[in-house]
């Protein structure tokens, strides 16, 4: 009886043992095949930013006869991304508040210019921002 017990109990532990590691494997095969769309997915936008930074430099080359020397806009915000979600720093690059507004959530015009660190000349163009990307 007892011996009968023993290997049941043996058998039902290598059973559980070789389900969780199944469950496991499953977990881990999901997550890499999400992770890798979201590699994708940033490798496309990084390829646009690319392009978008070289048209940026060539406009600036066209303009800098244009503009006095010295003059800067003074920018109060910045908005960049990190972990996936837009996170505001102050003028001077200190950290200010994270939000719950996601990257992917924002049309893609916008994702560049926050993989770029959009810059806010005031309060309320931040607060414009918010309420207009915010859930």
């Amino acid at each position: 009886m007892k011996k009968v017990f023993i290997i049941k109990f043996t058998l039902l532990a290598a059973l559980a043992a070789i389900g969780a590691a199944a469950m496991a494997y499953d977990l881990a095969k999901i997550n890499h095949a999400g992770g890798n769309a979201v590699n994708r997915e940033y490798k496309i936008i990084s390829a646009e930013i690319n392009d978008v930074t070289k048209a940026q430099e060539q406009t600036e080359a066209g303009t800098d006869e244009l503009t006095p020397a010295g003059a800067q806009e003074a920018y109060v915000y910045m908005l960049r991304a990190e972990r996936g979600y837009i996170v505001i720093f102050r003028g001077d690059g200190s950290f200010y508040d994270y939000t719950d507004i996601s990257l992917y959530s924002l049309p893609r015009e916008i994702q560049i210019e926050v993989l770029n660190t959009k810059r806010l000349t005031s309060q309320k163009e931040l607060y414009d921002f918010l309420e207009t990307y915010s859930t």
